[in-house]
């Protein structure tokens, strides 16, 4: 397993880009995890071996620390502040992996990775990127899809609850460039409020997430 700091970066530019390749192993893809008050969104993160888990501070100070009932077991202990915005991690080994904040621990601020070995599913299976723009947003997002070979896409929006906001798409998909658009609504129609959202794209049995920030 590699560990890397991340400089500072002011922008933050979303993007749902999903592109499918034809066939042999999956690439590996790169999750969004959010600091947000004392939790992390998503807590419980599902990847593959070789995938990597790039977390983003918002306010406060805090670490990123392995190990379970609030003990660093070593794996990687970086903190997460103002000074560095940003913490990557390549996991390159099956298993859970738990991690909690240092200072916050007791307050619950904890998550896990579950790390599954590579599957069988096919390069076209695979999401291989994750794009969307613009973001932060205030009147829509769009989702830019591009798919080698056609077939079955999945995507949904879930606020920092876990609770569904939208389904942007779920239906089969012709191979090429496509732009899919999240008007910043729920389901019954309603404006979502501003807020930390993330995007679910399921392509086969592979599932990727994104964080988006919705503003007044």
């Amino acid at each position: 397993m590699s560990r890397t700091l991340l400089s500072p970066s002011r922008s933050f530019t979303v993007a749902i880009l999903l592109a499918i390749s034809a066939a042999g192993a999956a690439h590996a893809a790169v999750h969004e995890v959010v600091q947000d008050g004392f939790t992390f969104i998503p807590a419980n993160l599902e990847i593959q071996v070789g995938d990597t888990v790039h977390w983003t501070w918002q306010t406060g100070s805090h670490t990123v620390t392995s190990g379970s009932a609030c003990t660093p077991d070593g794996l990687f202990d970086a903190p997460l502040n103002t000074a560095n915005p940003e913490f990557s991690f390549t996991f390159d080994t099956a298993g859970a992996v738990d991690y909690f904040c240092t200072p916050h621990c007791a307050l619950g601020m904890t998550g896990t990775v579950t790390v599954s070995a590579s599957s069988d599913v096919p390069e076209s299976a695979a999401a291989l990127g994750l794009r969307a723009y613009p973001n932060p947003f205030r009147a829509g997002t769009d989702v830019a899809l591009s798919l080698e070979e056609a077939g079955p896409v999945r995507v949904e929006v879930f606020d920092a609850g876990g609770r569904r906001a939208a389904l942007v798409h779920n239906g089969w998909m012709a191979a090429g460039p496509q732009r899919l658009h999240w008007d910043g609504s729920r389901e019954d129609g309603s404006a979502a409020p501003s807020g930390i959202y993330y995007a679910r794209i399921t392509a086969a049995r592979t599932v990727r997430t994104l964080l988006l920030t919705k503003v007044d």
